[in-house]
């Protein structure tokens, strides 16, 4: 009887043995992943600001291309700057604070400039809508807060209905203010709706929705929602369509 105790408990701490080696071995091939995603994607980004750059000076006269110059060289370094502390959320992963910077913010402002870039870019191939109400300013880091945006609003381009418009709310509620990013598609099951704020988690889509991305929008939302003491839930219904919904309050408590 001893006998089969022991080997039942050897047998346990060595499957323990195994499953931590196999999750520490997955954490150093994901370090791995984004140190690479940041080495290979910062000279590309490079070469078309170059571009964008080169073009805004050859078509100086022309008012047109040299406001799409801006968008792509405003943007272009933005991407540069979002790879970079992609390096700097693994690190604060690994424990490794992360410091940043809040100064008052105008969430309408933001959205308003924001969506302007998108309507340019995308034309009348996708229609999107924008409604403000009450104070949205606040102490937050704009650098996050328009990442968090676009992480939202990337989603909602990249798995909703195209012929159906995407909805930017922002609101004061008492103390806080919401941001809500609203699309119509394919609806988010009610069992993955825990998970996919979570790092390299994605939704299993049908074959004809389905999109190539690694999981990590949604989770970099989700922390840093968390770094300004606020919270991200999503509502997600084949009637209603799905709702993402930040809030976040307007000074740090």
């Amino acid at each position: 009887m001893i006998s089969t105790e022991n080997t039942t408990n050897e047998n346990q701490l060595r499957a323990l043995e195994e499953k931590i080696l196999e999750l520490t071995q997955e954490k150093g091939l994901r370090d791995s992943f984004v140190s690479t995603l940041v080495h290979d994607l910062r000279t590309p980004l490079a070469s078309s600001r170059i571009c964008a750059e080169i073009l805004r000076e050859r078509f100086q006269e022309s008012p047109e291309v040299g406001k799409i110059c801006e968008i792509l060289i405003a943007e272009l370094s933005r991407a540069d700057g979002m790879v970079g502390r992609l390096l700097d959320h693994n690190r604060d992963a690994g424990g490794i604070h992360v410091p940043m910077l809040f100064k008052r913010a105008d969430l309408d402002k933001l959205c308003q400039s924001y969506i302007s870039g998108l309507t340019l870019l995308h034309g009348e191939a996708r229609r999107f809508t924008y409604h403000s109400s009450g104070d949205v300013t606040g102490l937050w880091s704009k650098d996050c807060l328009h990442r968090i945006l676009d992480n939202l609003v990337q989603n909602a381009l990249k798995y909703g209905a195209p012929d159906r418009p995407i909805t930017i709310e922002a609101m004061q509620v008492d103390r806080d203010v919401t941001l809500r990013v609203h699309n119509y598609g394919v609806p988010i099951p009610e069992k993955d709706q825990t998970v996919i704020f979570e790092l390299f988690k994605q939704v299993a889509l049908p074959e004809d929705r389905k999109q190539k991305g690694w999981g990590i929008g949604l989770g970099i939302v989700s922390r840093l929602v968390q770094i300004h003491g606020g919270s991200v839930e999503v509502v997600s219904g084949p009637e209603a369509g799905t709702s993402f919904t930040v809030r976040l309050p307007k000074e740090p408590r």
